[in-house]
């Protein structure tokens, strides 16, 4: 089998399992879809091909399993198929240019965002197929059978999350430069650079992540400390959430709630953690390890009903890139209710709307 241009190993592989008439001249077949988005001209091979001599042949023909060349272009006997009857003559890419539309907060769709936050772009031709990361350090690839995707902002590579056909999240690197008050991203799909975007980038942009996923609604507030009312309670709503046992929480109790766009920390690594995750599952966190050794520089203010709430820190999340952690303790004179509005807010700076995020308090 003879291929001209660049192809992956399971390419190689799934060519050799289509089918194709037998035949002893050069009748062309026609094109076949071999790959999303990458079609191949056929031709029955000639007698000098059946036995593996391609010297003819201009260029180099590599080995796709070792990806060295085959001496002379003379493929041994034990690398063609039984039948030999197939010789692609070209690969021509069916030519999809990524296209980028917006760039907003995961956490609640927000803009601008800082660096270290977890963002999203929409689009379209990013992607053949779902990719999601699995583990950190984050990968500046995502890969799958047919997919290379990458994103860069101001030319740096970003840590990613996932890529979909027409959504791609990744994390904003620390070392992006806020001071001009935008960035420039580049998504790149098998070799095909998109048109650079603008977005906006800031020092701050707060986000509190809610079970709706779309910032508005029941906040994640999970008790960080056994529950007054229920010591079994897991989220501080009037009702469970999945598998997470709703409790309302009471003055007095320790939470913690997902947070966005907090700043810098103390430590920081872009596209790692301190607790790396492994297979989607948490891994162990290094000896020494202290959650305060993480906290933002700027410690952010919380309101529960209106009410100022003590908080008690705000870190990086040790597993997740691109995430906070703000423990806070619900004031004794917070107003009760299954939809008490919730506000994060920097000092000084911007601050989440006051009436989107609820928690639940009796």
């Amino acid at each position: 089998m003879l291929v001209v241009g660049l192809m992956t190993i399971s390419t190689f592989n799934l060519l050799q399992e289509i089918p194709f008439p037998s035949a002893v001249n050069q009748q062309f077949c026609g094109s076949v879809l071999i790959a999303p988005g990458m079609l191949a001209q056929v031709y029955v091979p000639t007698a000098a091909e059946r036995v593996g001599d391609f010297s003819y042949f201009g260029g180099p023909l590599s080995d796709p399993s070792t990806g060295n060349p085959f001496p002379g272009n003379i493929i041994p006997l034990s690398r063609l198929p039984d039948p030999f009857a197939l010789r692609v003559s070209s690969v021509s890419a069916v030519v999809l240019t990524p296209v980028l539309k917006g760039v907003r907060s995961v956490a609640n769709g927000a803009t601008p965002n800082p660096p270290g936050s977890l963002i999203y772009a929409q689009g379209a031709s990013l992607a053949f197929a779902t990719i999601i990361a699995s583990s950190t350090p984050l990968p500046t690839h995502l890969q799958a059978n047919f997919d290379d995707v990458s994103v860069t902002i101001n030319g740096i590579p970003a840590p990613m999350y996932y890529v979909l056909p027409n959504y791609v999240s990744f994390q904003l690197p620390w070392e992006i430069d806020v001071s001009t008050g935008s960035a420039t991203m580049i998504v790149t799909h098998n070799g095909i650079a998109s048109a650079p975007l603008q977005f906006a980038v800031g020092e701050f942009s707060p986000g509190i992540y809610t079970t709706s996923g779309n910032g508005s609604g029941m906040a994640w507030a999970i008790f960080a400390a056994p529950s007054k009312i229920n010591p079994n309670g897991q989220v501080a709503q009037a009702v469970s959430v999945g598998s997470y046992l709703g409790v309302p929480a009471t003055g007095g109790d320790l939470l913690y709630i997902y947070a966005a766009g907090l700043g810098p920390a103390k430590n920081m690594v872009d596209g790692e953690a301190p607790c790396p995750l492994a297979n989607n599952k948490p891994g162990s966190c290094p000896a020494g390890y202290s959650a305060l050794d993480y906290s933002t520089i700027t410690t952010p203010s919380i309101t529960v009903g209106g009410v100022q709430a003590k908080v008690d820190a705000s870190i990086l999340d040790p597993t997740y890139p691109g995430l906070y952690l703000v423990f806070f303790e619900i004031p004794a004179n917070a107003p009760q209710g299954n939809a008490v509005p919730i506000q994060l807010h920097i000092p000084g700076g911007p601050g989440t709307d006051p009436a989107n995020v609820t928690i639940a308090i009796q």
